[in-house]
């Protein structure tokens, strides 16, 4: 008898949306510092970067906006944000905490 499809065991496949991969992209851009604090973008001047049009542009800049990993400003540019100090020294309050605590859990687990 034969198996329905539901039965068999198969992996998923991954598909990233066009507006998910501008997210990376971008996200990428901003953590690997090629987006300076101050740097003011444009969507049509990402979109032509990502070899894009601007919707998928929109989509991921908004996103990155709602994390505050970048500012929307009135006349629709769009600015990496400058840090303060009290922000950096937090960054690294919880980053030192963070790399510590992972550096304890991974020595209980070294052979």
């Amino acid at each position: 008898m034969p198996r329905r499809a539901a039965e068999i065991k198969l992996a998923t496949i991954e598909h990233d949306t066009l507006q998910a991969r501008a997210y990376d992209e971008l996200r990428n851009a901003l953590m690997s510092g090629a987006m300076r604090p101050g740097h003011v973008l444009s969507y049509r001047s990402l979109a032509k970067a990502l070899g894009t049009s601007p919707m998928p542009v929109r989509d991921a800049v908004r996103r990155l906006i709602t994390e505050r990993a970048l500012e929307a400003r009135p006349n629709r540019a769009i600015v990496v944000p400058q840090l303060t100090r009290e922000q950096i020294e937090e960054i690294y309050k919880i980053r030192i905490s963070l790399e510590g605590l992972a550096a304890s859990e991974a020595a209980k687990h070294v052979t």
